[in-house]
């Protein structure tokens, strides 16, 4: 068995006895007595185990804005009459509660992030 092989079923292994220990109803202290394990010894693969999980998430970045794509526009919104879509300069219609936003094509890309933005705070 190659080098890494043994690496990998060594952290599994303990990861399965860490799971384990956690989720008995001992102490962890108990635990390792009862398995004769050292509280050494199970820190230190408790260590490895986290450091190995942690490396592994993929952490989104939550603080970036969201991009704008285009998207086809038609003709005639659906279910609008005419007169009302031929009434407003508006390529989108934003419906928050009882509020309604109208954003004409004209608008600035800064303003309608900072709009979305200050939306997130409308309760």
């Amino acid at each position: 068995m190659s080098r890494r092989k043994i690496d990998q079923a060594k952290l599994q292994y303990w990861a399965g006895m860490i799971h384990d220990c956690q989720h008995s109803d001992l102490k962890t202290k108990e635990w390792l007595a009862n398995h004769g394990i050292s509280k050494d010894t199970y820190y230190y693969w408790y260590k490895k185990v986290q450091t190995i999980c942690v490396e592994a998430m993929e952490i989104p970045d939550t603080l970036s804005m969201p991009e704008f794509v285009s998207l086809p526009v038609q003709a005639e919104p659906a279910n609008v009459p005419v007169e009302s879509a031929i009434r407003s300069n508006a390529v989108v219609t934003m419906h928050i509660g009882k509020a309604k936003i109208d954003i004409p094509e004209t608008t600035s890309t800064e303003f309608i992030k900072k709009l979305i933005g200050a939306l997130a705070y409308v309760e």
